[in-house]
């Protein structure tokens, strides 16, 4: 759909990012390969170019089970997956929070902040980071914070 003359000025692949995971209040999310624990190579990698922290978090987005045309179901991979994985669990905590009346004035900065504040960290790495942002979604660890709130 693009030429072979479409390019971007000054790349850097350290800073692959585009518009809108590059704006300051979006939850930015990157995917990972479950099953191996290793990111995908089509995934941007950050910071953006003002030195912001993107990516912010890491999600599964390996041939994760979804709808797919025709009505059926199968499978599908990449950033997009992982978004929608991360927006999924992001609906379970507005579910709880406001729906449940647990937290009814809760934020979606504070959910973003809350998703990223529980993600998991390989020690052998510095947070946040280029690739990895603060760390891989997980679900459950952010479940076991709010319900002792």
């Amino acid at each position: 759909m693009i030429s072979n003359e479409t390019y971007f000025i000054n790349s850097d692949p350290n800073t692959t990012i585009t518009m809108q995971g590059d704006t300051a209040s979006v939850l930015t999310v990157t995917a990972y390969n479950q099953t191996d624990g290793t990111i995908l190579a089509e995934s941007s990698k950050g910071y953006t170019r003002l030195e912001q922290i993107k990516p912010d978090l890491a999600a599964p987005g390996y041939r994760l089970p979804c709808a797919i045309p025709d009505f059926q179901y199968g499978t599908a991979t990449g950033t997009g997956v992982a978004a929608a994985y991360a927006a999924g669990i992001a609906a379970m905590i507005i579910e709880w929070a406001y729906f449940k009346g647990n937290y009814t004035t809760v934020t979606g900065n504070q959910i973003s902040r809350l998703m990223m504040r529980t993600a998991d960290r390989d020690p052998g790495y510095v947070y946040p980071n280029r690739i990895w942002g603060y760390g891989k979604l997980n679900a459950e660890n952010i479940f076991k914070e709010i319900l002792i709130f």
